[in-house]
């Protein structure tokens, strides 16, 4: 009797702690986003401004952002509806090295939008300065503070 009792509390148990896992998965949901393309960070541009790392309408996204237009149909700028939309900016300081910036994933976490990006900086120093940029455009139906984490 004593190893049945100690079967079922083991399967209990384990049943209990799956209960919980689904739990927490479900307070953390996936959103959709796309990456923008065709855009420069302003060199007299200064993000302190920006509430709760996003950008809302065109007028703010303008005084931050220029477009870099480029030869052929697919060098036209990701066009962004702000009436629908809004811009997730990550910006890094300058460097001389080659850098690449990544977002990975966006997900909604109770009242936060959790966006995880990888930084990665090479170790060949370059001629010139660069400022890793990039931009997600986010649909405004998925609301909330914006939570920056570098993995």
């Amino acid at each position: 009797m004593n190893k049945l009792s100690f079967s079922l509390l083991i399967i209990l148990s384990v049943l209990l702690m799956s209960c919980k896992t689904s739990k927490d998965a479900s307070q953390l949901s996936t959103i959709p986003f796309e990456k923008a393309k065709g855009y420069f960070f302003k060199n007299n541009a200064d993000l302190s401004g920006i509430t709760n790392n996003k950008i809302s309408t065109q007028e703010d996204f303008n005084k931050l952002f220029g477009s870099a237009t480029l030869m052929g149909p697919t060098g036209k700028p990701t066009v962004i509806d702000f009436s629908k939309q809004y811009v997730i900016p990550v910006v890094k300081d300058e460097v001389d090295y080659p850098a690449e910036l990544t977002p990975i994933s966006l997900s909604k976490e109770n009242d936060s939008l959790i966006l995880k990006y990888r930084y990665k900086v090479q170790d060949q120093k370059k001629t010139f300065t660069s400022r890793p940029t990039f931009l997600i455009i986010v649909d405004k139906k998925y609301d909330g503070s914006v939570v920056l984490v570098e993995e």
